[in-house]
């Protein structure tokens, strides 16, 4: 064994890379993948040493079968205890079950590694077997083929054959030929054999239990033969299996200084058990039995001795733990002709059955024997049981018991512990749990439903003392029109029955319900339908008798319908037994034709004790476009009920026409009369007319007492009027709207007039008039006219209003005779609320060439609001405007912009002039090349009334002095001067010089400040090459008298190397 190189993982990435087996390349790639992402101690180097593109290609994994590993591994907080579980899962490509799988489970403990166990399964060449139990037509579909068809002979394995021997050919080579076949179609056999295997080890011991195939090898010898078992079970003998195993035995004796030699000893064994025993019978598929039990028991047992071991005997101590685990199944299962199922469990006959129970102890080893240290006082005992509901309804009962030593005992007596888990019988009756189900179909030609049809099901514990049976029983025929459902459960009993006949025309049908056996529900019923012979009219009567309670008589509903083809229908239904007297209800419905009139005619009746009492009666005729149509209705409530004293009526009038003309005319009458609710009482009358220019519609209503009378106050009126008297050159529109209540004195009234001229010229008015009560509270009135011509746009307007809250009065002219002039004017005069008496608003623009004029003037002949003139002018680089604003509230202010643009200059220049103060403000930018010279300047003046004139100066300067071959100045100026008194001076020049002279290799820079004119500071900055070596010398000169800082400062630094 070597470790790999980078030679091998490129090996091992070419070939995963060219694998063309999608179950070798899917193995490969979730092993490489486990590998590395494991936490299994033993792999971390192997994980380390992977390059992380050792994965080149993830496989497409199929669906329903892939070859893979995985890798699972348990580590504790402290990291001394861990498991890793390793699992594999091969497919083979030519089956669709896995071929091997494999389970191996390592515990890390105390820094080392104990394979604890490890599983094995392989299988091969079963995919007949499973096509025979799981395939299309398995189990009862194989049964009922052979019923069907007659056995024939096998017929032989598909395969190579032997041909006849040709007559041309010897007689020797035709005998080889066949004896090569025969030893092909042997070995194409032997190879489909089914062959399985399953191995477990045990702390690194190997172990066979079941071999399918021949015993050859030393392990194979050592497992069960199938076939023996499946003969003794057969037989009905008793199988049992006892295995012993030492998994571990280990001892080791080193001597110590007392002179005693000590011994330290592990001992692991385990014990497993089982008895198998039971009968079969499969001589048919839809008919078969199995029965017999399964009683699996197993132990595991740890001890460790510690001691000293001599010539006069040992001494120490022993630690002993143990596992013990029992389990059972015993009962069987029959079915026959695939349609009866029986399962029953029998149930163990000890009143307890322990199913898993763990301890653990320590004794002291001595000359005179061995002795247990359970003598702790105060041991901690816990037990829990399933709730004791549970218990009663399976009839066991599962607790679980746990002991160990109080808390303060030593580490060393952290014993004895026990756990047990056990289950105890509750009912000691209960000896078998059964489950039963059957069914039978007996199905019906070309339809999806069963002529008849009949299911068992149950599931009890027969013999038991607590009663846990359930069962279901259901069945109908549909010839025989029966039907049955019966339930069975331990808190409830329910039975269903239902049948339905046929007798001649009638029906006869009954559904009785039975709970407990003993409270009967029940419901019947009868039909009878009698077809129409000649004049008659068709019948059909019916009764119900319904029993809904446990304590009482039977409700019983009767009724009839009788039907004569278009002309009559009738229906009565009765109810009796429920109240005291019988409640019914009846109606009639009736139709007649004679002479172009169609009268129906509808009556009904309605009783129903102490509760209500109705009869009605209605009448609806029809001639041409008149309908017609009455409601009487008697009624009575309670103790009125019998004879009703109470009556409504109402009633309808509809009558339509229409003319040749096109005219359309709608009466609709409507009347209401109820003698126990006078107030509800009503009479609606609507008239609808539709001509060629007129639509006119009213609505009236009448209510109260006197709802009949015509001098009846309590009254609405409703009207509406639509004229249209347009022509080809007029248009012209009225609409009234009506609205009056007598009672509330209200008379309200609303016109609409609009008329519009197209010729020679556009003129339209439209008024609006409100009148209440006799009063105009609101008028308003629109003129319009357009007098334009191909070069003249002119219109005019006026718009009128009075209501009591304002009155407007406004005209509106405007002129546009040609594009350069235009002019609008607006005349507004306002009262009541607000008073404003000729309010003038005149607009108007005029354009000159290149200037433009625009004038707003907003006056009244007493006093001017506003008064606006503005004359601009625009050139080519040029731009001049001058304006003048008047207003009511301040005096005239005007002002005056100027801009100038071309290439070397820009120039702004504006100007404000107001009553009080003057504003100038100039902004310049000037540049020129030869020689560069760069000027902006911002100068502000403002003089205010009776003042001195104060302005804002900055001015900036940026030129080139000299510029050649041998030197290099450029200056710059920059110049504040403001009015302002703070503390900073009132004007500030700041002058900075850059000399560049090329040839003596030296440059300087010249800083000039002057504050107010007077106070000036200099200073200069000097670099330069001097001999090879260079120098920076610096300079300050200033006015100011500090002993920090002298008047006149000079200094130079030289550096040189020696």
């Amino acid at each position: 064994m070597r470790c790999p190189g980078e030679e091998l993982f490129a090996l091992v990435r070419r070939t995963q890379a060219g694998e063309r087996s999608t179950q070798v390349g899917s193995f490969v790639w979730s092993h490489l993948l486990q590998l590395l992402e494991t936490d299994d101690p033993l792999k971390q180097a192997f994980r380390r040493a992977l390059p992380e593109d050792i994965v080149s290609r993830e496989f497409r994994l199929e669906t329903w079968r892939h070859s893979s590993y995985s890798d699972i591994t348990f580590r504790s907080a402290s990291g001394s205890l861990g498991a890793n579980m390793e699992g594999t899962l091969l497919f083979s490509p030519a089956s669709f079950l896995p071929r091997s799988a494999t389970a191996n489970l390592t515990v890390h403990a105390l820094g080392r590694a104990f394979n604890l166990l490890e599983l094995g399964l392989r299988l091969e060449n079963a995919e007949e077997i499973a096509g025979k139990l799981f395939g299309l037509k398995s189990f009862w579909g194989q049964e009922e083929e052979r019923e069907a068809h007659p056995e024939k002979p096998p017929e032989p394995e598909p395969g190579p054959t032997a041909q006849a021997a040709s007559p041309d050919c010897p007689g020797e080579r035709s005998r080889k030929m066949r004896d090569l076949q025969q030893k092909v179609a042997q070995r194409r056999g032997e190879r489909r054999a089914l062959r399985c295997e399953l191995s477990m080890k045990v702390f690194g011991h190997e172990l066979s239990f079941v071999d399918c195939g021949e015993t050859g090898s030393p392990t194979r010898r050592r497992s069960l033969s199938l076939a023996e078992l499946a003969i003794r079970l057969l037989k009905g003998q008793e199988v049992q299996v006892n295995r012993r195993l030492n998994l571990l035995l280990e001892e080791l004796t080193f001597p110590t200084m007392s002179g005693l030699p000590a011994r330290l000893a592990l001992n692991t064994s385990a014990a497993i058990s089982v008895r198998v025993r039971g009968t079969a019978d499969f001589q048919r598929l839809s008919d078969f039995s199995v029965n017999g039990y399964v009683k699996p028991s197993a132990l595991l047992q740890i001890s460790a001795q510690m001691g000293t071991a001599g010539a006069l005997g040992q001494a120490g101590l022993r630690w002993v733990t143990g596992v013990r685990g029992t389990a059972s199944l015993d009962g069987g299962v029959q079915a026959r002709r695939g349609r009866d199922l029986k399962v029953h469990l029998n149930m163990p006959e000890e009143e307890a059955v322990e199913l898993l129970s763990f301890s653990s102890k320590l004794y002291l080893v001595t000359a005179d024997g061995a002795r247990t240290l359970g003598h702790v006082p105060g041991p901690s005992e816990a037990r829990s049981c399933t709730h004791k509901e549970v218990a009663h309804t399976w009839g066991w009962q599962l607790c679980t018991e746990v002991a160990w030593p109080a808390a303060g005992q030593p580490h060393l007596l952290s014993v004895p512990v026990s756990a047990a888990v056990t289950l105890k019988k509750q009912d000691r009756g209960l000896q078998q749990y059964l489950l039963e189900a059957a069914y039978t179909v007996h199905p019906q030609k070309d339809s999806w439903l069963p002529q008849e049809a009949s299911a068992h099901l149950f599931m009890g514990t027969p013999g038991s003392h607590v009663p846990r049976d359930v069962a279901l029983d259901l069945s109908y025929s549909w010839p025989q029109g029966k039907f049955r459902l019966k339930l069975l459960h331990p808190r409830k009993k329910l039975e269903l029955d239902g049948k339905m006949e046929t007798l001649h025309s009638g029906r006869v049908g009954h559904l009785e319900l039975i709970l407990d056996d003993r409270d009967v529900y029940y419901v019947k019923g009868w039909s009878d339908l009698r077809p129409a012979a000649g004049k008659e009219a068709q019948r059909f009567e019916a009764q119900l008798e319904v029993k809904l309670v446990t304590a009482g008589s039977p409700v019983v509903i009767a009724g009839n319908l009788s039907r004569q083809a278009g002309s009559k229908l009738a229906f009565s239904v009765f109810l009796n037994n429920l109240l005291r007297d019988q409640a019914h209800l009846s109606a009639l419905l009736e139709k007649k034709a004679e002479d172009r009139l169609q009268v129906v005619t509808l009556g009904g009746e309605l009783f129903v004790p102490g509760l209500v009492g109705l009869r009605a009666g209605g009448l609806l005729r029809q001639r041409g476009g008149l309908w017609t149509s009455s409601l009487s209705v008697k009624y009575g409530l309670l103790g009125q009920a019998k004879q009703p004293a109470q009556e409504c009526s109402t009633g309808q009038k509809l009558r339509a026409e229409s003319s040749p003309e096109g005219a359309y005319q709608l009466e609709l009458d409507h009347e209401l009369h109820c003698t126990q609710l006078p107030v509800f009482s009503h009479k609606v009358q609507l008239r609808h007319e539709d001509g060629p220019g007129r639509l006119y519609s009213q609505l009236e209503v009448s209510y109260g007492k006197q709802w009949g009378e015509s001098s009846n106050k309590r009254r609405v009126r409703l009207s509406q009027t639509f004229q249209n008297d347009s022509g080809p050159a007029l248009s012209s529109y009225f609409m009234e709207f009506v609205l009056q209540v007598p009672v509330r004195h209200v008379d309200y009234r609303m016109q609409l007039h609009h008329s519009s001229l197209r010729q020679p010229h556009v003129q339209s008015s439209t008024y609006l008039k409100v009148q209440c009560n006799g009063r105009l509270p609101f008028v308003a009135g629109l003129q319009w006219k357009d007098t334009s011509r191909a070069t003249l746009w002119k219109w005019e307007g006026g718009l009128n209003l009075d209501s009591p809250w304002l009155t407007v009065s406004a005209v509106h002219r405007l002129s546009w005779p040609h594009p350069a002039t235009f002019q609008a004017v607006l005349e507004l005069t306002l009262g009541k609320a607000w008073t404003l008496k000729n309010l003038v608003m005149n607009v108007a623009c005029r354009s000159r060439g290149l200037d433009r004029e625009g004038k707003i003037h907003v006056y009244t002949p007493a006093t001017t609001y506003l008064r606006v003139s503005m004359v601009t002018a625009l050139a080519r680089s040029l731009f001049r405007s001058r304006s003048e604003v008047e207003t009511a509230w301040s005096a005239a202010m005007q002002s005056e912009i100027r801009a100038e643009n071309s290439r070397d200059r820009k120039i702004l220049h504006c100007w404000l002039n107001g009553p009080q103060r003057e504003l100038n403000l100039t902004a310049a930018y000037r540049h020129v090349e030869q020689p560069r010279k760069t000027h902006v300047s911002l100068t502000a003046l403002g003089t205010s009334a009776g003042g001195q004139p104060r302005g804002l100066q900055v001015e900036g300067d940026l030129e080139e002095l000299t510029r050649d071959r041998v030197s290099y100045q450029k200056r710059g100026t920059f110049l504040l001067r403001h009015p302002w008194t703070p503390r900073i001076p009132q004007s500030i020049l700041v002058q900075e010089t850059f000399t560049a002279e090329k040839l003596h290799q030296r440059y300087s820079l010249e800083t000039r400040v002057v504050l107010d004119g007077r106070a000036e500071t200099m200073q200069t900055i000097v670099l330069g090459y001097e001999a090879g070596h260079p120098y920076v010398c610096a300079g300050l000169t200033h006015p100011y008298s500090g002993s920090a800082v002298p008047g006149s400062l000079e200094g130079c630094a030289l550096a040189w190397n020696r």
